[in-house]
């Protein structure tokens, strides 16, 4: 487990260092879908998260992929990646 701080919003969570491929997929695309309860509760269940942590990572997945989800800058394409433009931390899964 790492602990993450955000630099745009300031928020800190404790994210595991892996994550199955299967459940960050299946995250992002009900995060992207707006469905942020159903994801929340994946990432609780699935991973042993808070409910607090659970949430934080689902807020910080992109909305789209590939671009920062609090500015749209572009960004450099790790799976965990702080924007180069604003430093909010993006969940690119």
């Amino acid at each position: 487990m790492q602990s993450v701080i955000c630099g745009q919003c300031g928020a800190a969570w404790v994210a595991p260092d892996m994550l199955p491929e299967a459940l960050r997929g299946s995250v992002a695309s009900w995060a992207r879908a707006g469905k942020h309860i159903m994801a929340t509760q994946q990432m609780n269940t699935v991973s042993r998260l808070t409910i607090h942590d659970a949430m934080a990572i689902v807020l910080h997945i992109t909305h789209e992929p590939g671009t920062c989800h609090y500015c749209s800058y572009p960004l450099t394409g790790e799976a965990t990646d702080h924007c180069p433009f604003c430093q909010a931390v993006n969940y690119d899964w």
